[in-house]
């Protein structure tokens, strides 16, 4: 049980990391809409989400005093959740080592 629910832990911080570096890669993409990984609970673990958040775009007027929409992508807010996906995958994989380790000493003591 601990396993599928670090190797879905570690499944969503893969696909939180990839949201976010879309996310960055796109930052300067006119008309670019963020998306977030949002995370919920199922039998099996974490179900991961993808959705699109719905924020006012930035705009700016350009060189002929026309309205350009630009990318909604805070820069610092991507880094932080970058850093919260790489936790994640840590955490998980801490968990799954341990419990590899765990049964490995359970099948020592029974050999």
């Amino acid at each position: 049980m601990i396993n599928s629910a670090s190797i879905s832990g570690i499944r969503h911080g893969i696909a939180k990391q990839d949201v976010s570096a879309n996310n960055i890669a796109n930052i300067f993409s006119k008309e670019f809409e963020r998306s977030r990984a949002i995370s919920k609970e199922s039998v099996n673990g974490v179900e991961t989400l993808i959705q699109k958040e719905d924020l006012l775009p930035v705009s700016i007027l350009d060189d002929n005093n026309e309205i350009q929409n630009l990318s909604n992508v805070d820069i610092t807010e991507e880094t932080i959740n970058s850093m919260s996906a790489l936790t994640t995958i840590k955490a998980n994989s801490k968990a799954l080592q341990t419990s590899d380790e765990m049964l490995g000493m359970i099948i020592d003591f029974l050999a």
